[in-house]
């Protein structure tokens, strides 16, 4: 009844128009916690949604203030890019022109790019401010500029952290910059997304990646306190996060969200989609369940469960098998139960493909049958190592000799088709566990080897399969 009116769209944080984002946001559990002022910490695993939220607020700064309305009233706060795609902002830098500062001033001098940074960010986004007395004739420049160079960017950047009575300079600026949002009633949220990509893919790159996201965190420890109308929001990926080691870095804790997509923000997402879609699925649900699209975040999760029934059914058969929303789940959930709202989506939209071409209708009630899901997940796993692949190149090579082989798999196995020695292959290992493609099945008393389980998102797409298939 609903098949030819649905429609689900999977596109990536990075592929969607700016106008399609207030559309295709899904308010998650988490975010009144992201909306306040002691959050600088977004982490979260690659797929979660923190690029998405970087572009509402950057890109569409006005639906962004009416969906966070419930929570706070954000309407004197100024959402700037302190660093992220180059498209959102023209002072924006590359992953070359951070090669070329470190190169110029070394490795130690990260903490006055975020500074002098940070504060060419804000003056080109907020043009009342260059006006102000107290900031250097090239900053003014720079930020009056509408395609500002970047190697004059660059060049700047060097020069100040270089210059000795640059550096006090700088820490100036940010305070008159910081007193005049105060007098005027107005606040500054500074977000930075991209820092797992923008740095480039070889190990040097993830070095200075590790050196420069250091240097970041510390210096906002540092500084962040006493900038009272200057907000950070760094979104950064789980695995990156844990790899970091600076002082103090226990201080984020209080100041840090892990973004997750629990159950009901999984089911909100789809009915969301499918509601907008589908005139006579919206019907039947309002008339039924009451429920409707600006309701969805007020209902409770098995009514949500229940909404679900006539798009997917209650359980995969007519018999007592697993629950539909069950299956689902598992399915788009990697080792470290981090579900994917890509993948989920993705499903769906196979799913819908699948069951168009099959030559009977399944029922009258439930719109896609079991089989059309099942057949739509090995795409979905292929999907998701293709951006795993994307996101880790240097698993790239691990991941492609895992191919035929089964699920689980133990240590010396895995040092064997990997050809690495006993020091390399932990290592390796622990990449695995931390990226979610791998999860121990061992317990602490069981004997050597140790054995790892492949998330079965990861299983197909890695063409894998688990023992006892055939």
């Amino acid at each position: 009844m609903f098949l030819n009116e649905l429609q689900f769209y999977a596109a990536t944080a990075q592929e969607l128009e700016p106008n399609d984002i207030p559309n295709i946001f899904q308010r998650t559990e988490d975010f009144p916690k992201f909306l306040s002022n002691r959050t600088w910490l977004i982490r979260g695993a690659k797929g979660t949604g923190k690029s998405l939220l970087f572009r509402l607020f950057v890109e569409q700064p006005n639906a962004a203030k009416e969906l966070a309305a419930l929570d706070v009233n954000l309407n004197n706060v100024n959402f700037v890019p302190g660093h992220g795609q180059p498209r959102v902002s023209v002072s924006i830098l590359e992953s070359g022109d951070l090669v070329s500062y470190e190169q110029q001033v070394g490795e130690d001098n990260w903490q006055f790019f975020w500074l002098n940074y940070s504060i060419l960010q804000i003056c080109s986004c907020k043009p009342e401010i260059r006006s102000l007395s107290g900031l250097s004739d090239k900053l003014v420049a720079l930020s009056n500029s509408e395609q500002p160079p970047h190697a004059e960017i660059v060049s700047w950047l060097v020069e100040r952290s270089r210059t000795a009575q640059a550096r006090p300079q700088a820490a100036d600026e940010l305070r008159v910059i910081d007193r005049w949002l105060q007098q005027n009633n107005q606040v500054v949220w500074l977000f930075y997304d991209e820092l797992d990509a923008g740095f480039g893919s070889s190990q040097k790159d993830y070095e200075r990646r590790k050196r420069a996201l250091e240097a970041l965190l510390a210096w906002w420890l540092e500084s962040g306190t006493s900038s009272r109308q200057i907000v950070p929001k760094i979104f950064l990926r789980e695995d990156i996060w844990n790899q970091l080691n600076f002082t103090n870095t226990g201080h984020y804790s209080g100041r840090s969200l892990q973004l997750r997509w629990e159950e009901p923000d999984l089911w909100c997402l789809v009915l969301r989609q499918a509601l907008k879609s589908s005139e006579s699925l919206r019907k039947v649900l309002e008339q039924k369940l009451g429920v409707t699209v600006d309701r969805l975040n007020l209902i409770g999760l098995e009514q949500l469960r229940q909404s679900l029934y006539p798009l997917w059914g209650e359980r995969m058969g007519r018999t007592k098998k697993a629950y539909t929303y069950n299956w689902v789940r598992n399915r788009i959930a990697d080792s470290q139960d981090n579900c994917f709202p890509r993948s989920l989506i993705l499903l769906l939209q196979k799913a819908v493909e699948l069951e168009k071409a099959f030559q009977t209708e399944y029922s009258a009630e439930i719109t896609l049958r079991p089989k059309a899901l099942i057949d739509a997940f090995p795409f979905v796993s292929q999907q998701r190592v293709a951006e795993v692949r994307n996101e880790y190149p240097e698993l790239e090579q691990l991941l492609a000799r895992l191919q035929g082989e089964r699920s689980p798999i133990d240590e010396n196995h895995l040092a064997q088709i990997w050809n690495l020695g006993d020091g390399e292959l932990a290592f390796r290992i622990k990449d695995m566990i931390e990226s979610g493609i791998f999860t121990e099945r061992s317990r602490p008393k069981d004997p050597p080897p140790r054995v790892y389980g492949i998330a079965e998102l990861y299983l197909y797409g890695l063409d894998m399969v688990r023992k006892g298939q055939r």
